[in-house]
């Protein structure tokens, strides 16, 4: 199998997007959760709702850490899971977030838990649109969560097919997800804990990459979700539930002692 020997330009390619924005008191927490205290047990399943609320510090072990210490990942995958679905998207004014997602997002990153798009862009190999345009796409998305406080900290994205690739992109690599590289490369790069981070997404193949590198998995069923639920193999994914929203995945893995997981 071919080593994926342009993923860490990819990585370069996309900016680190906390460092060219910062933003002063959403690092530092240290082991605190901020959450609302509108029905607060009902909100530790409801990261949605979470994020509207107003301030209550709660202590989660997943954030128990220092900036000296490996922190988790809330990896994401994008078509259908950040943004609405559309069929190889592939122009910016196509990206339309999905309802709650910059919320969730924006209180994940006021935890210090780094936030990551792993994405398959199997769109540049079969020729409908060139790296540019990915990059100009992942800019806009950039631009639409800072506008609601939000921010994702590095996308890592794989441009290759192993059979319907036009030239070098026609390749056998380690990055396409089912497999796991952009996840280890993440971690490898931003200080990652795979085995205290989850990855959630609306494909099996997604949940595939987040269990081959140790992390917790979680199914939404919005973008092909519902669908996939319905043959899921939950055994040997790591998964802690399928559920409607990212907002909900996430309150259930910052929250595991009152988990209920989700039925499609």
């Amino acid at each position: 199998m071919a080593i994926c020997r342009t993923l860490e330009l990819r990585a370069r390619q996309q900016s680190d997007y906390r460092d060219q924005n910062p933003k002063p008191g959403w690092a530092g927490i240290s082991g605190w959760d901020l959450f609302g205290i509108a029905g607060r047990e009902k909100l530790a399943h409801d990261f949605d709702n979470l994020a509207k609320a107003g301030p209550l510090l709660i202590r989660s072990p997943l954030t128990n850490f220092d900036s000296r210490s490996l922190r988790p990942a809330l990896f994401l995958d994008r078509d259908g899971t950040v943004n609405v679905e559309v069929h190889y998207l592939s122009q910016p004014e196509q990206l339309e977030l999905l309802p709650t997602v910059a919320k969730t997002i924006s209180a994940v990153n006021a935890l210090g838990i780094a936030v990551v798009i792993v994405t398959n862009q199997a769109g540049i190999a079969r020729g409908y649109f060139p790296e540019h345009r990915l990059l100009a796409i992942h800019e806009r998305l950039q631009r639409m969560l800072s506008e609601q406080n939000a921010r994702i900290d590095r996308i890592y994205f794989c441009p290759h097919h192993p059979t319907a690739g036009q030239g070098p992109y026609k390749a056998v690599c380690e990055c396409r997800k089912p497999l796991s590289g952009m996840l280890r490369q993440a971690a490898s790069e931003l200080g990652i804990d795979l085995n205290r981070s989850l990855m959630v997404g609306d494909r099996e193949s997604d949940l595939q990459a987040g269990a081959g590198a140790g992390c917790q998995t979680a199914l939404v069923t919005t973008g092909y979700g519902l669908e996939t639920s319905v043959a899921l193999d939950r055994n040997s994914l790591s998964l802690i539930g399928v559920y409607p929203t990212v907002g909900e995945a996430v309150a259930a893995w910052l929250n595991p002692a009152s988990n209920q997981v989700a039925s499609p």
